[in-house]
């Protein structure tokens, strides 16, 4: 059918967003039942080389200390 069938390849797949690959074959890869569109959402994937953990890392570098309670006020 003219139109029917797309086909993409993985360069111009990567050059339009560099984690669809990976996202696609996670994707593929999971169970086929109504658990998968709730893994699927809680995943994230960084395109460069700063992963999740860093950027939580450095946000705990410039936050500001939590003051410690005195010993008074602590319920024995």
């Amino acid at each position: 059918y003219p139109g029917g069938f797309k086909q993409v390849t993985a360069t111009q797949l990567h050059l339009k967003d560099p984690t669809a690959i990976v996202k696609l074959t996670i994707y593929r890869m999971l169970p086929k039942n109504l658990l998968r569109r709730t893994l699927m959402q809680r995943l994230h994937l960084f395109p460069d080389d700063v992963s999740g953990h860093a950027v939580t890392f450095s946000f705990f570098l410039f936050a500001e200390e939590v003051k410690s309670a005195s010993k008074a006020s602590v319920v024995r």
